[in-house]
Formats: C-alpha cells, sequence, structure tokens
C-alpha cells in the first residue's frame, strides 16, 4: 500500500507547514505535492523526499501568500497529478491543495486548516465566483474532511458541500515547552508575535507597550512588515525554532498573540504557564484569574495589560488550556484512522 503527501505551499516554515510536518513524520518514504515549492527552505523530514510543485513555484516568488495567486491557482493544479499508485493521499490544505489531480481510485483524507481570503488581493477578488464554483467541485473528490474549527466547516458548507465533516483540533508540538516554577527567571519582557498580524495591529500593541513603559520583543515571520518598522533589531528577533522560542518563553512576562484564526504561539505560552493576551476565537475561552484575556478589539489592549497580576497565575488552568491542542492528540486521530484503513506508518 502506498501513500502521497499533499499540500498548499512549502516556501516558509509557517504553521501549516508545521501541520503538514507531522504527517511527514509518518510517512517518510512518501512523495510529496504542492502547488509552491522553494527548495531547501525547511530543513527536517519534508525535504527528505521528491517534491513536485506546479509553475508558481516559479514566479511571483517575493509573496508567500497564496490568496494573492487564487485566481491562477484552478488553473495551475490542473498541471500537477498525484500517481495513480498512490492507494491514500493525505492532504494539509489552506483551501487550495484539495484540488490537485488524483486517480479516482486513491483515497483522499484533507485536514483543511483555514479558508482562503480572497479579499487580500484585486484579481483574487474579482475571481471569486469561479475560485469558490471550483474548490466545490474540489471537495467533491474528498473521502474524508477534517477541519479545524466550527468556523472553516461553516464557510465549506456555505458553498454547497454536503458531505460529512469533522472537526479535528490543530496540533501543536509542546514537548520544548515545559512549565518551570519563577525562580531564576526575571519575566518582565512582553512577548508580541508579528506573524499573521497586520501593520496596523503591531503598531497600535507596540504603541501601548511604549506608553506603559513595558519592556518587549517581536518574535514570528516579519517579512510582510517593512523595515522602517523593524530597525530595532535587538527587539524584532524574527522566527525562531522551538528550541530558541521556549527559554525566551520561560523568562517572559505574558505573550501578545493577535492572530485572526488560530493562536498558537499563545498556546505555547500556556503550556509554558505563562498568560496570554489574544482575541476572540473559538478555541480557547477568557479565564482572567488564569490569565487569559480576550480581545474584541486590539484598541481595548491597555487596559488589558492593567487587568491581570501577570505574576500569580493559576498556571494549572493555563497548561489544561494547552494541552487540548496537544500534537499528541491529533496524532492518535490520525494513526487510528490509519489503524482503521489498514495504512502502514514508517513511524
Amino acid at each position: 500500500m502506498k501513500v502521497a503527501l499533499s499540500c498548499d505551499q512549502i516556501v516558509e516554515r509557517d504553521y501549516p507547514v508545521e501541520v503538514f510536518e507531522v504527517f511527514c513524520n509518518l510517512f517518510y518514504n512518501s512523495d510529496a505535492y504542492c502547488i509552491r515549492h522553494k527548495p531547501g527552505i525547511v530543513l527536517g523530514s519534508i525535504e527528505q523526499r521528491k517534491i513536485k510543485s506546479t509553475y508558481l513555484s516559479r514566479v511571483f516568488k517575493k509573496s508567500k501568500s497564496l490568496n494573492k495567486l487564487a485566481w491562477l491557482i484552478p488553473n495551475a493544479i490542473k498541471n500537477i497529478f498525484i500517481s495513480c499508485e498512490n492507494d491514500f493521499i493525505f492532504n494539509v490544505s489552506t483551501g487550495f491543495s484539495h484540488g490537485i489531480n488524483k486517480c479516482e481510485k486513491s483515497k483522499l483524507l484533507s485536514y483543511i486548516y483555514r479558508m482562503p481570503d480572497l479579499e487580500e488581493s484585486f484579481m483574487s477578488k474579482i475571481f471569486s465566483s469561479y475560485i469558490n464554483k471550483v474548490n466545490k467541485e474540489n471537495f467533491d473528490q474528498i473521502d474524508t474532511l477534517w477541519v479545524s474549527s466550527e468556523d472553516v466547516k461553516k464557510k465549506i458548507l456555505s458553498i454547497g458541500y454536503s458531505g460529512n465533516i469533522d472537526v479535528v483540533l490543530p496540533p501543536v508540538d509542546l514537548q520544548d515547552y515545559p512549565y518551570l516554577e519563577d525562580v531564576g527567571f526575571s519575566r518582565n519582557t512582553v512577548i508580541v508575535n508579528s506573524e499573521g498580524v497586520d501593520l496596523d495591529v503591531l503598531e497600535n500593541v507596540v504603541n501601548s507597550l511604549e506608553n506603559l513603559g513595558m519592556k518587549y520583543i517581536v518574535v514570528g515571520h516579519d517579512d510582510h512588515l517593512p523595515e522602517s518598522f523593524k530597525r530595532d533589531s535587538n527587539k524584532f528577533l524574527g522566527w525562531k525554532c522551538s528550541g530558541e522560542l521556549s527559554p525566551i518563553i520561560l523568562d517572559s512576562l505574558l505573550l501578545i498573540d493577535l492572530q485572526a484564526h488560530f493562536p498558537q504561539y499563545a498556546i505555547r505560552s500556556m503550556a509554558s504557564g505563562r498568560g496570554v493576551i489574544i482575541l476572540e476565537n473559538e478555541f480557547i475561552n477568557e479565564d482572567l484569574s488564569a490569565g487569559i484575556v480576550c480581545l474584541k478589539d486590539v484598541k481595548n489592549l491597555k487596559g488589558a495589560l492593567k487587568s491581570v497580576n501577570w505574576k500569580n497565575l493559576e498556571s494549572k488552568k493555563l497548561i489544561s488550556a494547552a494541552n487540548k491542542f496537544h500534537l499528541s492528540k491529533f496524532k492518535g486521530s490520525l494513526l487510528r484512522y490509519c489503524n482503521d484503513h489498514n495504512i502502514p506508518i514508517n513511524e
């Protein structure tokens, strides 16, 4: 029995790629198929296989957002085909790669992390009706559909999909994020996540922290930010691997993660017993005693920073809330699926 893997793109180590890596670690002999690929950019098990991609790997190399290229994708994926020798295909999608052509006999499990934002570019917005029509047709080739949230489920149903959908919480690898007592830590620095956060929001956050005289550093992919905003390299650290990020979190006062979809940086902070400020979302509930503050609007940030004693938190509540997303839970669901369908794994 042969397995293939597919995803939207491999151009940086972002969160969807981290989810894709879970599948790569289980099926390290499987070929991978994607819409865009920048060879050598992501180290580890992902690159240790054949990776086939579309012509979009050779164009628009500066833009890392597939949403801006959405109007080109229906044509691009027609020119890539997952070999018929594969019995099963595991796909991680942000709204596109589940439509990569395959044989009817090849069974497809697709994990849709999020649906595309077609408002991100003028051309994608113009072609949105066509893109949604193709997307609906592509969903029909999925045999098993997992999604990250009820919100994603509603969006898929809204374009006319009528099949069964299972909500499986997104995984976060927390093994590098232990809880340690306060001894030896200063814990006076606020960590701000920049990944997936717009410039105007980050400007508001930075201004609020500076007005309150609070020390801060910014972590996460920040290519979307102008160099003029990132001029202080001591504060803007960029993307950090878990080995680098873990000690930074352990020594922090709290973490601010204002991503619109899934606050994975906040979950890593919670696992280490550190408080978080996030946007209201369906994944994590507000709990002021634990140090979890959910904002309706970033304009309320100053009040949120003052509303909690960040050095006296109920750490057990934080850790318990984070463990809902532990990688082992997602992996367990995947292993049960493989066992039920007699799919051998390479782990």
